[in-house]
């Protein structure tokens, strides 16, 4: 009897030390993937570490790029109501009429003069944009109220393109109006989409850069466009430059400094994050 009790508490002793031997191995291996996740290492099977995929390219005619596209507020004839300073710009850095000048870019340049009744017709065609549209653009969309303080300052223009507050129905429309061009000589900024590439996350179109200078030649009654590489360059990176047949500047972009717009487009959002200055020596 005492020999059977012996090998129980025996049995039962065993099984107590690789208990508290489980345990402790259990605790010590939690403590080290507590440890791991801190410290950002990568643990395997865990859905938080999987890397998002290298981005794919996208063609230009790509309904997604055309979208983004609209949003950087180019004006009517040249140049653009963004700065472009030779440098990386984030979402904090943009002042709330360039904010105000994307918003009307994007809502104003999906209107046509077709949608407006014949008869009723003022060469003017308007559409509201509620605030709930604009959070598609910008998370924070406080900067609207910058329309709602003054009768004087309740538009933002870009030329045929528009963006205003109603104070009389306290509501936001996005117009057009009928007007247009002159051909005459300039010198202003010029962007010219090189690529488009995305993910599931992000969007990024890589413009290529130009200061562009836009001269009449009498002799041969024609504009002749010369391509700098900055504002200021005394020689021309490209002279008389040629179009082709979509009205792009037929040339070798590699020469050039390049800007990337970056789109997060998450839950069907498309809101420009930063836009990173590519120099090229």
């Amino acid at each position: 009897m005492k020999k059977v009790l012996g090998i129980v508490l025996g049995v039962v002793l065993v099984l107590a030390v690789l208990g508290l031997s489980f345990y402790a191995g259990t605790k010590y291996a939690n403590l080290e993937n507590k440890k791991e996740e801190e410290n950002g290492q990568v643990l395997e099977g865990d859905p938080k570490t999987v890397e998002e995929k290298e981005p794919e390219l996208v063609g230009f005619e790509d309904p997604l790029v055309k979208d983004a596209s609209s949003l950087i507020p180019s004006l009517m004839c040249h140049g653009y109501a963004l700065k472009l300073e030779n440098k990386d710009r984030t979402l904090k850095d943009f002042t709330d009429n360039e904010k105000l000048s994307m918003v009307a870019s994007y809502f104003a340049g999906k209107l046509d003069f077709e949608d407006s009744d014949d008869e009723e017709y003022t060469g003017e065609v308007h559409k509201e944009v509620k605030e709930s549209d604009v959070k598609k653009l910008f998370e924070d969309t406080s900067f609207l109220k910058t329309l709602t303080k003054s009768k004087e300052d309740n538009m933002v223009g870009l030329g045929y393109k528009g963006f205003y507050y109603d104070f009389k129905d306290k509501k936001y429309y996005a117009n057009i109006i009928a007007t247009g061009c002159v051909a005459d000589e300039y010198e202003d900024d010029y962007l010219q989409l090189f690529q488009a590439k995305k993910t599931d996350k992000t969007l990024v179109l890589d413009y290529s850069y130009a200061y562009l200078s836009t001269k009449y030649n009498e002799k041969k009654d024609i504009f002749v466009n010369n391509l700098y590489k900055s504002e200021g360059d005394k020689t021309p990176l490209v002279k008389n430059a040629s179009m082709d047949d979509e009205g792009d500047f037929d040339t070798d972009w590699s020469l050039f400094n390049h800007y990337e717009f970056v789109f997060d487009i998450t839950n069907n959002n498309l809101r420009l994050t930063k836009i990173n200055f590519i120099e090229v020596k």
